[in-house]
């Protein structure tokens, strides 16, 4: 056998020595270690540590949480009488599909596409929207203004509150009030297109309460317009919302 090097042999040596001290200090892996936690991953990253839940269903459960805090029935920006919110909670006590914020929006739309089409005299957007009997007043008055040669021109500018006034129950009947300050321009034009009523350069602020009604135990979730006053012609008769 060929003679090595002094050298080589210390340097293996050394090299022994150093791998006998590295396993000593830092063991050996076996696969049952702990796994050490990444500074550098985001929260968003992270696992839930719920087993089974996974980091979507953690946003979800958060997400719904934060919407519980807010409380439709509480709001007095949309109920202002601590009454009627006691009164709307019944309702929602037998009605669980029941809330005020939705019953509003639905409110808003109704008026809006409601006094625009009668305005505009179109039968064919009111008529899937009222009563037969209430239909029957509005082509009425529609056909009056026809029969004159008179043009309505109504714009509503702006809804800036909707509140609900009134909450009423008798006889087995819900009935709720909402009042609308409106911001609307109304024109009357003859057969020539003169205006002899009305104002197109000038907004007008007015206020509307219309109520709505339906049957308390009713399966069917469609609310009817009974009345409307102030600012508005008065309408007795039902109209789906």
């Amino acid at each position: 056998m060929a003679d090595i090097p002094a050298d080589i042999i210390i340097y293996a040596l050394v090299a022994a020595g150093l791998i006998f001290w590295l396993r000593n200090v830092l063991g050996t892996r076996h696969g049952d270690e702990r796994t050490r936690s990444n500074s550098f991953v985001t929260p968003d990253e992270k696992k839930s540590d719920i087993p089974g839940q996974s980091t979507d269903a953690m946003a979800l459960e958060e997400t719904a949480e934060m919407q519980d805090i807010y409380n439709a029935f509480e709001d007095e920006t949309l109920i202002p009488s601590p009454e009627v919110r006691e009164a709307l909670r019944s309702i929602a006590f037998k009605d669980p599909s029941f809330n005020p914020k939705t019953f509003l929006q639905n409110a808003e739309d109704a008026f809006i596409i409601i006094v625009e089409a009668f305005a505009a005299g179109d039968r064919e957007e009111l008529k899937p929207l009222l009563d037969k009997d209430v239909y029957a007043a509005f082509d009425q008055a529609i056909t009056e203004r026809e029969e004159k040669g008179h043009i309505v021109i109504n714009d509503i500018q702006a809804i800036r509150n909707v509140t609900i006034d009134d909450c009423v129950t008798e006889k087995g009947m819900v009935y709720i009030s909402v009042k609308l300050h409106v911001e609307e321009t109304s024109v009357t034009k003859d057969s020539d297109g003169n205006i002899i009523e009305g104002n197109p350069n000038r907004t007008s602020e007015v206020v509307d309460i219309w109520t709505f009604g339906r049957k308390q135990r009713s399966r069917d979730p469609v609310w009817y317009l009974y009345e409307t006053r102030e600012g508005q012609i008065d309408y007795h008769g039902e109209l789906p919302l």
